[in-house]
This record gives structure tokens, C-alpha cells and sequence, in this order.
């Protein structure tokens, strides 16, 4: 097809005259087996281009196209004997032809198997004239006729396209993070402020005008009261869930015994209040962001605390276990438990299982517990019996 595969045999034969053949070489095999190895050789490696998934261009020392396969002529545009015979630069974009013969020049002084133009953007120029994003992989092939290079291309349009897509993306989420996270910090105050006004005003006229209420009207004036002091925690925690590790990852190794003490420090009005009876084991230190892992805890601690029946003082215990890339924590109640069909659920933001006038709560913190832990690359769930208790069990992964 092309001289650098019109491969000779190197041992040469005359025809004596009883008829036999007298061959030349030092290995001993007769210039007809060493002709018929070398076209078996030659069949093999066409075979082998052209089954190749990628475009193949193979070119002689001097850039001349000697073979091409299918997969070319498809990428390419053209037919195979449009570029048999060619100058391989006629594959190259018109304004890096200039500079290509120096490039091949310093590849053939130095011919071993690489990438070609590592840390660069390639393109190859088809006939119609588009220049398409390549990947190219060159490799030296010694040949009767000299060295040649055999050029393997693949076209990644496509993938340029995916990654130019991801980018748009990944810029429209940035920007719609910071428009959420400026959302949040001026409806926090926005909201924030006519409910404390409210409140304010309404506990001033429960104060002014307290004898004066019959009892409907301060029934009605504390609840106005309450609603609002629910709206404001509701909203505290929406943005306390919005802005959630929108700081960075600060990973640092947190002793998570500090972390409990920390919580229980945070919750120790309550804790006095019930009675709590908190115990800990040993708990592991962990690559982790402190003031997270923090908030983890008093949420889980605090819920353990509130969610107890009423007359029994909660017991709650805190372990941890070895797995195998992970740390395994959880903490354990007597609390009044959960039914089975709402272990995932109660992850879920707003759901709650009882009614807020028996348990006070937004119904966000286990949704927050659930985020933090996946902001850690870990999960969270329980595992629980009515009436018997719970266990929150959550994975914090070793962080390389």
C-alpha cells in the first residue's frame, strides 16, 4: 500500500541447478519461509490498524502518508487514496503547518512512544475544513525502508464539548450559590426583624395590660408570642441549613471526646432541667471540621434529651467502632422511639412525627445532621423501636 510496508525478506536465494534452493543468512531458513513470515508479519499489523477504534496515520521519516485505516478515512473526511502519498501536514491546520516539519524533525531524533503536545490543546484539520480537538499517541515503527512513525488519533469533540458544558454549569451553580447565600442573609434579617418588632410589641401589651386580659385574649397573645418565636428559630435554622459548609472544607483532627464535651457544655441547662443521665466511651479523634462535627452532636444530643417519654429521666450513651476505612459513631437513647416506616423520613426537612405543641423544634435539625455528615462524605441513619429508644448511628470517612 505504501513503500514503508513493501517489506523485503534481508536473506537473498539463487536457484541451483538440481532444483533446490540455496539460501543466504545466517539463521538457516530458506528465503521462502522468511518471505512468507514477513507477510504474515505485514498481514497481522494491517489487520491490527485496521480494526483499530481510532484513527490511524502512519508516515515516513520525511512526513509522507503511507497507510491510513478506516477509522481515518471516517474521522478525516476523506477517501484512503486522497492521502496515500500526501504530505501528512495537509492533516494539520493551516497555521501550525509552518512549525509541524520541525516538530517531526525533533520527534525522529529522539523516536520512542509518547503522547504528542502534553499540556497542550491539539487539533486536526478535516476536509471540510473543521479543526477538531485531538489526542495523539506517536510511536516509532523501523521498517526495511527506514523509520516511520505511526500516529494514533482520537477525536474528543465530544468530550470537549461535556467538559465546556460542565464548566457553564459548574459557573451557573456558583453563581446561583451566591445569589442563594445573599438571599439568606438578607431574608434572615428581613424576616428577622418584623417578627422581633412583633413579638416585642405584643409581650408589651401582655405586660401593660395583664390584669386587665380576660383569658381568651392572653391565651390568644401567647400564642402570637410562641408563633413568632417559632418563625424566628424556623428561620435560623433555614439559614443556618442554606450557608452549611459554603465556607470551605477547614478539616482539621477533631477529639471528638472535646466535641461531646463541648455539646453537653451547650445543653447543660437542659441536662440539669431532665436529669439526663450522658455517658461516652473513648471516641476517636477524626479528620473533620470541628465546629461542624460540634453541631452534629448537640443536635443529636439535644433530640435524645427532648424526644424522652414523659416521667422517665433520659439515659443517653455516645460509642464508636472501627470500620474499615471509617469511624462508626452513634448515639444512643431511651427515648420514645420511632416507627420503622419513618427512619428515612424524619432525615427529610420540616418532618416531624409529633405534633410541635408536645415537642418543641423546627424540624430541620435532623435534615442539618443529615448534611453535615454528607458534607464529610459519610451517612447517617437509625435504627429504632417505639416506645424502647433509638440509636443514630453516623460514618465519618478517614480524609487522605
Amino acid at each position: 500500500m505504501g513503500h514503508c510496508l513493501q517489506v523485503q525478506p534481508r536473506g537473498s536465494s539463487t536457484r541451483m541447478s538440481d532444483g533446490t534452493d540455496s539460501t543466504s543468512g545466517p539463521t538457516g531458513i530458506s528465503a521462502k519461509q522468511a518471505e512468507d513470515d514477513l507477510a504474515k508479519s505485514e498481514r497481522r499489523f494491517r489487520l491490527l490498524v485496521e480494526s483499530s477504534p481510532n484513527a490511524v496515520v502512519l508516515a515516513a521519516a520525511d512526513g509522507t502518508i503511507s497507510l491510513v485505516n478506516r477509522q481515518a478515512e471516517v474521522a478525516f473526511g476523506y477517501q484512503r487514496d486522497e492521502l496515500i502519498g500526501k504530505p501528512v501536514e495537509m492533516l494539520v491546520p493551516q497555521r501550525f503547518r509552518p512549525g509541524h516539519p520541525a516538530l517531526r524533525a525533533e520527534f525522529m531524533a529522539d523516536p520512542r512512544q509518547r503522547p504528542m503536545g502534553v499540556g497542550r490543546d491539539l487539533f486536526a484539520v478535516r476536509k471540510d475544513g473543521f479543526e477538531m480537538p485531538v489526542e495523539i499517541g506517536l510511536t516509532p515503527i523501523e521498517m526495511p525502508e527506514g523509520l516511520c512513525t505511526m500516529a494514533t488519533i482520537t477525536d474528543i469533540t465530544l468530550r470537549k464539548r461535556a467538559e465546556e458544558e460542565l464548566r457553564r454549569t459548574a459557573a451557573a451553580l456558583a453563581r446561583s450559590n451566591e445569589e442563594l447565600e445573599q438571599f439568606a442573609h438578607v431574608a434572615s434579617h428581613d424576616l428577622q426583624e418584623p417578627l422581633r418588632v412583633v413579638r416585642q410589641h405584643v409581650e408589651f401589651v401582655q405586660h401593660r395590660l395583664d390584669k386587665a386580659l380576660d383569658e381568651d385574649t392572653r391565651q390568644s397573645m401567647d400564642l402570637a408570642v410562641d408563633a413568632a418565636a417559632r418563625m424566628q428559630a424556623l428561620i435560623r435554622d433555614l439559614l443556618a441549613y442554606a450557608l452549611l459548609g459554603r465556607e470551605g472544607r477547614a478539616f482539621a483532627q477533631t477529639d471528638m471526646n472535646a466535641i461531646v464535651g463541648m455539646a453537653m457544655g451547650n445543653l447543660a441547662a437542659r441536662i440539669e432541667e431532665t436529669g439526663a443521665s450522658i455517658r461516652h466511651d473513648s471516641l476517636p479523634g477524626l479528620m473533620a471540621d470541628g465546629r461542624l462535627m460540634a453541631q452534629l452532636m448537640q443536635n443529636l444530643l439535644g433530640n435524645a434529651i427532648k424526644f424522652c417519654a414523659k416521667g422517665r429521666v433520659p439515659a443517653v450513651r455516645i460509642g464508636a467502632r472501627r470500620e474499615e476505612r471509617s469511624w462508626l459513631i452513634f448515639v444512643e437513647d431511651n427515648g420514645i422511639g420511632i416507627e420503622p416506616e419513618h427512619a428515612e423520613r424524619i432525615f427529610k426537612m420540616f418532618y416531624r412525627l409529633n405534633p410541635a405543641s408536645e415537642y418543641a423544634g423546627t424540624g430541620i435539625g435532623l435534615a442539618i445532621c443529615k448534611k453535615i455528615v454528607q458534607y464529610h462524605g459519610g451517612r447517617i441513619w437509625v435504627e429504632t423501636r417505639p416506645e424502647q429508644g433509638s440509636t443514630f448511628f453516623f460514618s465519618i470517612p478517614d480524609q487522605p
